[in-house]
Protein backbone atom coordinates (compact mmCIF):
# COMPACT_ATOMS: atom_id res chain seq x y z
CA UNK A 1 0.00 0.00 0.00
CA UNK A 2 1.31 3.45 -0.87
CA UNK A 3 1.65 5.77 2.08
CA UNK A 4 2.14 8.91 -0.01
CA UNK A 5 -0.54 11.16 -1.38
CA UNK A 6 -0.14 14.39 -3.35
CA UNK A 7 -1.12 17.20 -0.96
CA UNK A 8 -1.15 19.77 -3.75
CA UNK A 9 -4.46 18.38 -4.93
CA UNK A 10 -6.17 20.05 -2.00
CA UNK A 11 -6.63 23.77 -1.26
CA UNK A 12 -5.95 25.50 2.04
CA UNK A 13 -8.70 26.60 4.40
CA UNK A 14 -9.29 29.49 6.78
CA UNK A 15 -10.10 27.15 9.69
CA UNK A 16 -6.47 26.13 10.23
CA UNK A 17 -6.13 27.84 13.59
CA UNK A 18 -9.25 26.26 15.05
CA UNK A 19 -8.37 22.71 14.04
CA UNK A 20 -4.80 23.13 15.22
CA UNK A 21 -6.15 24.17 18.61
CA UNK A 22 -8.53 21.22 18.65
CA UNK A 23 -5.56 18.95 18.02
CA UNK A 24 -4.13 20.11 21.34
CA UNK A 25 -7.13 19.04 23.44
CA UNK A 26 -6.31 15.59 24.82
CA UNK A 27 -8.24 15.69 28.08
CA UNK A 28 -11.90 15.37 28.90
CA UNK A 29 -13.52 18.69 29.67
CA UNK A 30 -11.43 20.87 27.29
CA UNK A 31 -14.36 21.80 25.08
CA UNK A 32 -14.64 25.57 25.13
CA UNK A 33 -14.12 25.82 21.37
CA UNK A 34 -16.96 23.44 20.64
CA UNK A 35 -20.70 23.91 20.32
CA UNK A 36 -22.58 22.74 23.40
CA UNK A 37 -25.16 20.96 21.24
CA UNK A 38 -23.32 17.63 21.12
CA UNK A 39 -24.68 14.72 23.22
CA UNK A 40 -23.72 14.29 26.86
CA UNK A 41 -22.22 10.99 28.02
CA UNK A 42 -22.29 9.51 31.50
CA UNK A 43 -18.75 9.82 32.82
CA UNK A 44 -19.06 6.75 35.04
CA UNK A 45 -19.92 4.67 31.98
CA UNK A 46 -16.86 6.06 30.17
CA UNK A 47 -14.62 5.22 33.12
CA UNK A 48 -16.07 1.69 33.25
CA UNK A 49 -15.15 1.08 29.60
CA UNK A 50 -11.50 0.73 30.54
CA UNK A 51 -12.29 -2.17 32.87
CA UNK A 52 -14.89 -3.79 30.59
CA UNK A 53 -12.29 -5.06 28.12
CA UNK A 54 -8.69 -5.58 29.19
CA UNK A 55 -5.80 -4.62 26.94
CA UNK A 56 -3.80 -7.79 26.14
CA UNK A 57 -0.72 -8.43 28.24
CA UNK A 58 2.37 -8.79 26.08
CA UNK A 59 5.81 -9.53 27.52
CA UNK A 60 9.02 -8.13 26.08
CA UNK A 61 11.97 -10.42 26.77
CA UNK A 62 15.63 -10.04 25.94
CA UNK A 63 16.57 -12.36 23.04
CA UNK A 64 18.84 -14.21 25.46
CA UNK A 65 17.71 -14.34 29.12
CA UNK A 66 20.23 -13.02 31.62
CA UNK A 67 22.37 -15.56 33.44
CA UNK A 68 21.55 -16.86 36.90
CA UNK A 69 24.99 -15.74 38.10
CA UNK A 70 24.28 -12.15 37.07
CA UNK A 71 20.95 -12.12 38.86
CA UNK A 72 22.33 -13.78 41.99
CA UNK A 73 25.17 -11.26 42.20
CA UNK A 74 22.70 -8.38 41.91
CA UNK A 75 20.45 -9.84 44.61
CA UNK A 76 23.42 -10.33 46.93
CA UNK A 77 24.53 -6.72 46.45
CA UNK A 78 21.10 -5.40 47.40
CA UNK A 79 21.08 -7.65 50.46
CA UNK A 80 24.44 -6.27 51.55
CA UNK A 81 23.15 -2.70 51.23
CA UNK A 82 20.13 -3.51 53.40
CA UNK A 83 22.22 -5.34 55.99
CA UNK A 84 24.67 -2.44 56.29
CA UNK A 85 22.00 -0.38 58.07
CA UNK A 86 21.65 -1.11 61.80
CA UNK A 87 18.28 -2.11 63.22
CA UNK A 88 16.42 -0.66 64.93
CA UNK A 89 17.23 3.01 64.36
CA UNK A 90 16.01 4.94 67.39
CA UNK A 91 15.82 8.60 68.31
CA UNK A 92 19.11 8.39 70.13
CA UNK A 93 20.90 7.10 67.04
CA UNK A 94 19.22 9.58 64.64
CA UNK A 95 17.30 12.38 66.39
CA UNK A 96 15.99 13.81 63.10
CA UNK A 97 12.62 12.16 62.46
CA UNK A 98 12.59 12.93 58.72
CA UNK A 99 15.97 11.27 58.27
CA UNK A 100 14.93 8.22 60.30
CA UNK A 101 11.73 7.81 58.30
CA UNK A 102 13.54 8.16 54.98
CA UNK A 103 15.97 5.40 55.88
CA UNK A 104 13.16 3.09 56.99
CA UNK A 105 11.04 3.75 53.90
CA UNK A 106 13.90 3.16 51.49
CA UNK A 107 15.08 0.05 53.32
CA UNK A 108 11.53 -1.31 53.27
CA UNK A 109 11.11 -0.51 49.57
CA UNK A 110 14.39 -2.22 48.72
CA UNK A 111 13.27 -5.33 50.60
CA UNK A 112 9.89 -5.32 48.84
CA UNK A 113 11.46 -5.00 45.39
CA UNK A 114 13.92 -7.75 46.22
CA UNK A 115 11.10 -10.04 47.31
CA UNK A 116 8.98 -9.25 44.23
CA UNK A 117 11.79 -9.63 41.68
CA UNK A 118 11.50 -13.42 41.17
CA UNK A 119 7.84 -13.00 40.19
CA UNK A 120 8.59 -10.66 37.27
CA UNK A 121 7.52 -12.23 33.95
CA UNK A 122 10.73 -11.52 32.00
CA UNK A 123 14.45 -11.01 32.54
CA UNK A 124 13.97 -7.42 31.39
CA UNK A 125 11.39 -6.74 34.10
CA UNK A 126 13.48 -8.62 36.66
CA UNK A 127 16.55 -6.47 36.07
CA UNK A 128 14.49 -3.29 36.20
CA UNK A 129 13.00 -4.33 39.53
CA UNK A 130 16.46 -5.12 40.88
CA UNK A 131 17.81 -1.75 39.73
CA UNK A 132 15.04 -0.10 41.71
CA UNK A 133 15.96 -2.22 44.72
CA UNK A 134 19.60 -1.16 44.33
CA UNK A 135 18.56 2.49 44.26
CA UNK A 136 16.42 2.28 47.39
CA UNK A 137 18.98 0.21 49.27
CA UNK A 138 21.82 2.54 48.30
CA UNK A 139 19.84 5.59 49.39
CA UNK A 140 19.13 4.13 52.81
CA UNK A 141 22.73 2.99 53.23
CA UNK A 142 24.05 6.32 51.95
CA UNK A 143 22.00 8.28 54.47
CA UNK A 144 23.25 6.08 57.28
CA UNK A 145 26.87 6.46 56.18
CA UNK A 146 26.46 10.24 56.10
CA UNK A 147 24.95 10.22 59.60
CA UNK A 148 27.84 8.02 60.74
CA UNK A 149 30.35 10.44 59.14
CA UNK A 150 31.57 7.80 56.70
CA UNK A 151 30.52 9.55 53.45
CA UNK A 152 30.02 13.11 52.21
CA UNK A 153 28.60 14.74 49.08
CA UNK A 154 32.12 15.22 47.75
CA UNK A 155 32.92 11.55 48.33
CA UNK A 156 29.95 10.46 46.20
CA UNK A 157 30.62 13.04 43.48
CA UNK A 158 34.25 11.99 43.17
CA UNK A 159 33.38 8.29 43.08
CA UNK A 160 31.39 8.52 39.84
CA UNK A 161 34.46 9.38 37.74
CA UNK A 162 35.27 5.68 37.32
CA UNK A 163 31.69 5.00 36.19
CA UNK A 164 31.90 7.70 33.53
CA UNK A 165 35.14 6.17 32.28
CA UNK A 166 33.68 2.65 32.24
CA UNK A 167 30.65 3.79 30.26
CA UNK A 168 32.82 5.61 27.72
CA UNK A 169 35.05 2.55 27.30
CA UNK A 170 32.01 0.33 26.74
CA UNK A 171 30.67 2.72 24.10
CA UNK A 172 34.02 2.69 22.31
CA UNK A 173 34.23 -1.12 22.30
CA UNK A 174 30.69 -1.56 20.99
CA UNK A 175 30.24 -3.16 17.54
CA UNK A 176 26.98 -4.19 15.88
CA UNK A 177 27.65 -7.89 15.35
CA UNK A 178 24.80 -9.74 13.62
CA UNK A 179 24.36 -13.50 13.40
CA UNK A 180 21.65 -15.54 11.70
CA UNK A 181 18.81 -13.42 13.07
CA UNK A 182 19.21 -9.68 12.32
CA UNK A 183 16.02 -8.77 14.19
CA UNK A 184 17.32 -10.45 17.34
CA UNK A 185 20.41 -8.27 17.03
CA UNK A 186 18.31 -5.12 16.65
CA UNK A 187 16.34 -5.94 19.80
CA UNK A 188 19.51 -6.68 21.78
CA UNK A 189 21.43 -3.59 20.76
CA UNK A 190 18.45 -1.27 21.14
CA UNK A 191 17.81 -2.60 24.65
CA UNK A 192 21.50 -2.32 25.50
CA UNK A 193 21.60 1.24 24.21
CA UNK A 194 18.66 2.17 26.44
CA UNK A 195 20.46 0.71 29.43
CA UNK A 196 23.59 2.76 28.71
CA UNK A 197 21.39 5.85 28.36
CA UNK A 198 19.84 5.05 31.73
CA UNK A 199 23.31 4.67 33.21
CA UNK A 200 24.33 8.05 31.80
CA UNK A 201 21.20 9.76 33.16
CA UNK A 202 21.70 8.31 36.63
CA UNK A 203 25.41 9.15 36.74
CA UNK A 204 24.70 12.69 35.56
CA UNK A 205 21.99 13.11 38.20
CA UNK A 206 24.48 12.47 41.02
CA UNK A 207 25.67 16.08 40.95
CA UNK A 208 22.20 17.59 40.42
CA UNK A 209 20.82 16.95 43.92
CA UNK A 210 19.53 20.06 45.66
CA UNK A 211 18.75 18.76 49.14
CA UNK A 212 19.73 21.01 52.07
CA UNK A 213 19.99 18.18 54.62
CA UNK A 214 23.45 16.69 54.16
CA UNK A 215 22.57 13.09 54.98
CA UNK A 216 19.50 13.06 52.71
CA UNK A 217 21.52 14.61 49.88
CA UNK A 218 24.20 11.96 50.25
CA UNK A 219 21.52 9.27 50.19
CA UNK A 220 19.94 10.55 46.97
CA UNK A 221 23.34 10.91 45.32
CA UNK A 222 24.29 7.38 46.36
CA UNK A 223 21.02 6.06 44.90
CA UNK A 224 21.73 7.63 41.49
CA UNK A 225 25.30 6.39 41.55
CA UNK A 226 24.20 2.84 42.37
CA UNK A 227 21.44 2.73 39.76
CA UNK A 228 23.86 4.07 37.16
CA UNK A 229 26.45 1.46 38.07
CA UNK A 230 23.95 -1.39 37.90
CA UNK A 231 22.40 -0.17 34.63
CA UNK A 232 25.85 -0.19 33.07
CA UNK A 233 26.55 -3.68 34.43
CA UNK A 234 23.23 -4.88 32.99
CA UNK A 235 24.05 -3.31 29.61
CA UNK A 236 27.45 -4.99 29.46
CA UNK A 237 25.90 -8.32 30.44
CA UNK A 238 23.09 -8.21 27.86
CA UNK A 239 25.51 -7.15 25.12
CA UNK A 240 28.25 -9.65 25.99
CA UNK A 241 25.86 -12.55 26.43
CA UNK A 242 24.46 -11.97 22.94
CA UNK A 243 27.76 -11.34 21.16
CA UNK A 244 29.43 -14.33 22.85
CA UNK A 245 26.62 -16.57 21.56
CA UNK A 246 27.40 -15.77 17.91
CA UNK A 247 29.63 -17.86 15.69
CA UNK A 248 29.85 -16.01 12.38
CA UNK A 249 28.94 -12.33 12.39
CA UNK A 250 28.45 -9.38 10.06
CA UNK A 251 28.86 -5.82 11.34
CA UNK A 252 27.23 -4.01 8.37
CA UNK A 253 23.69 -5.43 8.35
CA UNK A 254 22.04 -3.08 10.84
CA UNK A 255 23.64 0.08 9.46
CA UNK A 256 22.56 -0.82 5.93
CA UNK A 257 19.02 -1.62 7.10
CA UNK A 258 18.84 1.73 8.88
CA UNK A 259 19.83 3.53 5.68
CA UNK A 260 17.20 1.62 3.70
CA UNK A 261 14.48 2.50 6.19
CA UNK A 262 15.60 6.13 6.30
CA UNK A 263 15.04 6.28 2.54
CA UNK A 264 11.67 4.57 3.00
CA UNK A 265 10.61 7.32 5.41
CA UNK A 266 11.80 10.15 3.19
CA UNK A 267 8.88 12.28 2.03
CA UNK A 268 6.30 10.31 4.01
CA UNK A 269 5.34 13.15 6.35
CA UNK A 270 3.36 15.21 3.81
CA UNK A 271 0.24 15.33 5.98
CA UNK A 272 2.07 17.49 8.53
CA UNK A 273 2.42 20.42 6.15
CA UNK A 274 0.74 23.37 7.93
CA UNK A 275 -1.09 24.69 4.87
CA UNK A 276 -3.45 21.72 4.83
CA UNK A 277 -6.26 21.39 7.34
CA UNK A 278 -7.41 18.01 8.61
CA UNK A 279 -10.66 17.89 6.63
CA UNK A 280 -8.66 18.48 3.43
CA UNK A 281 -6.75 15.23 3.89
CA UNK A 282 -9.64 13.28 2.36
CA UNK A 283 -11.00 13.60 -1.17
CA UNK A 284 -14.66 13.68 -0.21
CA UNK A 285 -16.23 16.70 1.44
CA UNK A 286 -16.54 16.46 5.22
CA UNK A 287 -17.60 19.10 7.71
CA UNK A 288 -14.51 20.78 9.20
CA UNK A 289 -16.29 20.67 12.58
CA UNK A 290 -17.19 16.98 12.33
CA UNK A 291 -15.87 14.28 14.63
CA UNK A 292 -14.15 12.69 11.62
CA UNK A 293 -12.22 15.89 10.91
CA UNK A 294 -11.30 16.23 14.57
CA UNK A 295 -10.06 12.62 14.67
CA UNK A 296 -7.80 13.32 11.69
CA UNK A 297 -6.57 16.53 13.35
CA UNK A 298 -5.75 14.72 16.60
CA UNK A 299 -3.90 11.86 14.94
CA UNK A 300 -1.98 14.28 12.75
CA UNK A 301 -1.01 16.23 15.87
CA UNK A 302 0.37 13.07 17.47
CA UNK A 303 2.29 12.24 14.30
CA UNK A 304 4.43 15.30 14.98
CA UNK A 305 5.69 13.59 18.10
CA UNK A 306 6.43 10.41 16.15
CA UNK A 307 8.60 12.38 13.76
CA UNK A 308 10.65 14.06 16.47
CA UNK A 309 13.42 12.38 18.38
CA UNK A 310 14.84 10.08 15.71
CA UNK A 311 18.05 8.42 16.98
CA UNK A 312 21.29 9.05 15.11
CA UNK A 313 21.47 6.69 12.17
CA UNK A 314 25.28 6.81 12.37
CA UNK A 315 25.71 6.25 16.11
CA UNK A 316 22.60 4.21 16.98
CA UNK A 317 21.53 2.27 13.88
CA UNK A 318 19.72 -0.43 15.87
CA UNK A 319 17.56 2.12 17.64
CA UNK A 320 17.01 3.87 14.32
CA UNK A 321 15.65 0.63 12.87
CA UNK A 322 13.22 0.43 15.80
CA UNK A 323 12.35 4.10 15.37
CA UNK A 324 11.71 3.62 11.64
CA UNK A 325 9.50 0.63 12.37
CA UNK A 326 7.43 2.73 14.77
CA UNK A 327 7.33 5.73 12.43
CA UNK A 328 6.21 3.66 9.44
CA UNK A 329 3.59 2.04 11.64
CA UNK A 330 2.30 5.43 12.82
CA UNK A 331 2.17 6.75 9.25
CA UNK A 332 0.42 3.69 7.87
CA UNK A 333 -1.97 3.72 10.82
CA UNK A 334 -2.84 7.32 9.98
CA UNK A 335 -3.36 6.34 6.35
CA UNK A 336 -5.78 3.60 7.43
CA UNK A 337 -7.79 6.15 9.42
CA UNK A 338 -7.71 8.63 6.55
CA UNK A 339 -8.78 6.00 4.01
CA UNK A 340 -11.53 4.81 6.33
CA UNK A 341 -13.03 8.29 6.50
CA UNK A 342 -12.38 8.96 2.82
CA UNK A 343 -14.27 5.77 2.00
CA UNK A 344 -17.40 7.07 3.69
CA UNK A 345 -17.07 5.60 7.19
CA UNK A 346 -17.79 8.68 9.29
CA UNK A 347 -16.61 8.47 12.88
CA UNK A 348 -19.45 9.32 15.24
CA UNK A 349 -19.65 9.56 19.04
CA UNK A 350 -23.22 9.57 20.29
CA UNK A 351 -22.79 7.61 23.50
CA UNK A 352 -20.38 5.55 25.60
CA UNK A 353 -21.11 2.46 23.53
CA UNK A 354 -19.54 4.17 20.51
CA UNK A 355 -16.38 4.89 22.48
CA UNK A 356 -16.34 1.30 23.73
CA UNK A 357 -16.69 -0.03 20.18
CA UNK A 358 -13.70 1.95 18.89
CA UNK A 359 -11.59 0.80 21.84
CA UNK A 360 -12.57 -2.84 21.35
CA UNK A 361 -11.72 -2.56 17.66
CA UNK A 362 -8.20 -1.49 18.59
CA UNK A 363 -7.85 -4.29 21.15
CA UNK A 364 -9.06 -6.88 18.65
CA UNK A 365 -6.46 -5.58 16.19
CA UNK A 366 -3.71 -6.14 18.75
CA UNK A 367 -4.99 -9.62 19.54
CA UNK A 368 -4.68 -10.50 15.85
CA UNK A 369 -0.94 -9.85 16.16
CA UNK A 370 -0.60 -12.40 18.95
CA UNK A 371 -1.83 -15.49 17.13
CA UNK A 372 0.24 -18.65 17.19
CA UNK A 373 1.91 -18.02 13.83
CA UNK A 374 2.76 -14.38 14.58
CA UNK A 375 6.27 -13.23 13.74
CA UNK A 376 8.53 -11.80 16.48
CA UNK A 377 8.27 -8.23 15.20
CA UNK A 378 4.48 -8.51 15.10
CA UNK A 379 4.50 -9.51 18.75
CA UNK A 380 6.87 -6.64 19.51
CA UNK A 381 4.46 -4.30 17.73
CA UNK A 382 1.63 -5.62 19.89
CA UNK A 383 3.76 -4.89 22.97
CA UNK A 384 4.39 -1.33 21.76
CA UNK A 385 0.71 -0.74 20.97
CA UNK A 386 -0.51 -1.94 24.36
CA UNK A 387 1.75 0.65 26.02
CA UNK A 388 -0.02 3.40 24.07
CA UNK A 389 -3.37 2.72 25.74
CA UNK A 390 -2.34 4.38 28.99
CA UNK A 391 -3.04 7.97 27.94
CA UNK A 392 -6.49 7.57 26.33
CA UNK A 393 -7.55 5.13 29.05
CA UNK A 394 -6.56 7.63 31.75
CA UNK A 395 -8.61 10.24 29.93
CA UNK A 396 -11.69 8.00 30.13
CA UNK A 397 -11.09 7.19 33.79
CA UNK A 398 -10.87 10.90 34.59
CA UNK A 399 -14.49 11.30 33.43
CA UNK A 400 -15.86 9.39 36.44
CA UNK A 401 -18.55 11.30 38.29
CA UNK A 402 -19.05 13.82 35.49
CA UNK A 403 -21.48 14.40 32.64
CA UNK A 404 -19.19 14.66 29.63
CA UNK A 405 -19.81 16.43 26.34
CA UNK A 406 -19.25 13.85 23.61
CA UNK A 407 -16.76 16.11 21.85
CA UNK A 408 -14.52 15.83 24.91
CA UNK A 409 -13.78 12.19 24.15
CA UNK A 410 -12.73 12.83 20.55
CA UNK A 411 -9.07 12.54 21.49
CA UNK A 412 -9.24 9.05 23.07
CA UNK A 413 -11.46 7.88 20.21
CA UNK A 414 -8.91 9.25 17.72
CA UNK A 415 -6.21 7.29 19.56
CA UNK A 416 -8.21 4.05 19.48
CA UNK A 417 -8.94 4.47 15.76
CA UNK A 418 -5.24 5.10 15.15
CA UNK A 419 -4.21 2.05 17.18
CA UNK A 420 -6.63 -0.08 15.16
CA UNK A 421 -5.13 1.33 11.97
CA UNK A 422 -1.61 0.57 13.17
CA UNK A 423 -2.56 -2.99 14.07
CA UNK A 424 -4.06 -3.46 10.61
CA UNK A 425 -0.94 -1.99 8.98
CA UNK A 426 1.48 -4.12 11.02
CA UNK A 427 1.98 -7.08 8.63
CA UNK A 428 2.98 -4.79 5.74
CA UNK A 429 5.25 -2.64 7.90
CA UNK A 430 6.87 -5.75 9.36
CA UNK A 431 7.49 -7.00 5.82
CA UNK A 432 9.24 -3.71 5.04
CA UNK A 433 11.51 -3.98 8.09
CA UNK A 434 12.36 -7.64 7.45
CA UNK A 435 13.19 -6.87 3.82
CA UNK A 436 15.54 -4.08 4.92
CA UNK A 437 17.30 -6.39 7.39
CA UNK A 438 17.60 -9.26 4.93
CA UNK A 439 18.67 -7.24 1.88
Amino acid sequence: MSRSRDPLERSASTRRGLLAAIGCLPLAGCTELWSRSSPSINGDRLAAIVDDTDVPTVDHEYPLPVSDDHVEASVQQVGELIESIPQPIDTETIPNEAVRERIERRRERASEDLEAAPDEPTSRDLLERLRNAHGSGAEAAGIWEAVDDEQTRDDVSESVADLRTARLEFDQEWEYHVGDDPLEAVFTYADTSRLTDEAFEEITAVTDIDEPVESLAVGEMAAHREKGRVALEDAVHVYSRYVDSLEETDTTVIAEAAETLEAELSGEWWMLQPEYDAHELVDRDIDPDSTSASVLANVRWDLRGERRGAPSIDFEPARYVQYAHGALLALDGFERVRARIDGGDSIEIDDADDVDAYRIEAIDGIKSLLEEDSRPLERQTAFDLTARFDQPDRSLRSAAGESIDSESVTYPVAQYCWFAGMAEATPEVVDTVYEALEA
